[in-house]
């Protein structure tokens, strides 16, 4: 759910309708009808007037999108779009198998460490703005595994311990940097990466912003394959791909695709993911995983003690930090 001002609405009534003449359709923290709105149904639209007063209903977090004054009209919609997009799967990837604590937005002005002089070389101002507004998954620990978005890919938090300091940073790390150059890749001041391997193998997500429509791109160097979508419909292609189970998690800190993995493992999981209910409402997300990573152990020929202790703390972190969001 997203709240602007002091209740989540969605005013739905005609302007004369409406007892704080809000434009129909129009997100207004002044009705005194208010309608919850669900996260998936928010569009850039909504928050034309009211920007700054949206936050979501998640405990312990506040967000915002000012109005920015460094970029165009045209950025401020697309970088509404863009956080939405992005809070949506993070959110949805959270009701499937990530902590709830992972996730974490910025405060009031944006993230306060993002500044101009961040990267070197340096991104555009349009690109820092994105950086200082949009949600991250915490990047944990030095000694955690960071969290996985899709197969072989980890959110890059530009907030965490890989920026400490005043940098100025890289903005992108080895080996993308070769293996983009190597086959022609546009890594420019236009463009940040939003999610990375940490090899070879895996897949990364781009975000190019030089034209007016943004648009994301889905690329395993590796093998030389690249996906590009709009923004909203990248994220969309990718929950669609975990509700089919053509990709799916081992764990947080594990995410594989179906056709790297045997047939007769893709049956025993998919079966297991199903009986716990996924993808629906009934989902037990907590016994799934536990079962899913057992599973997967033992067809690996793993020991399950070093995982139980991780998943321990995992659990920990969640208990400690956040309660598990309701969906």
């Amino acid at each position: 759910m997203f709240q602007l001002g002091n209740s989540p609405v969605l005013c739905k009534r005609s302007a004369g309708e409406c007892p704080a003449a809000a434009p129909h359709g129009r997100l207004d923290y002044a009705c005194q009808a208010p309608i919850a709105l669900p996260l998936q149904e928010v569009t850039p639209s909504h928050f034309t007037k009211y920007t700054r007063h949206y936050s979501p209903t998640v405990p312990h977090i506040h967000s915002t999108i000012p109005q920015l004054s460094m970029v165009t009209d045209g950025a401020q919609s697309s970088l509404e779009e863009l956080v939405v997009a992005i809070t949506s799967y993070y959110e949805f990837l959270i009701s499937f198998y990530l902590p709830a604590s992972s996730l974490k937005f910025a405060p009031m002005g944006g993230w306060p460490d993002i500044h101009p002089s961040f990267f070197d070389p340096p991104k555009s101002d349009t690109i820092m703005e994105i950086l200082r507004n949009i949600p991250y998954i915490d990047a944990r620990e030095r000694h955690d595994n960071p969290f996985q978005l899709y197969e072989g890919c980890e959110g890059m938090d530009y907030t965490g311990h890989e920026f400490l300091g005043n940098g100025p940073h890289d903005a992108e790390r080895d080996p993308l940097t070769d293996d983009a150059e190597d086959i022609g890749v546009d890594i420019s001041a236009h463009t940040i990466v939003l999610a990375a391997a940490p090899t070879r193998d895996g897949w990364h997500f781009i975000l190019q912003t030089e034209e007016t429509d943004w648009m994301i791109e889905l690329w395993d160097f590796q093998c030389d394959i690249c996906e590009r979508y709009p923004v909203k419909a990248f994220f969309e292609k990718l929950k669609e791909r975990f509700r089919t189970l053509e990709v799916y998690p081992i764990d947080p800190e594990q995410v594989v695709m179906a056709n790297g993995c045997p047939a007769a493992a893709n049956a025993e999981y998919t079966t297991m993911f199903h009986a716990f209910g996924w993808p629906t409402a009934e989902y037990r997300k907590k016994e799934c995983m536990r079962e899913i990573k057992k599973a997967w152990n033992e067809n690996m020929g793993f020991s399950d003690t070093d995982d139980e202790n991780e998943n321990e703390a995992v659990e920990k972190e969640v208990r400690e930090g956040k309660e598990e969001m309701e969906f």
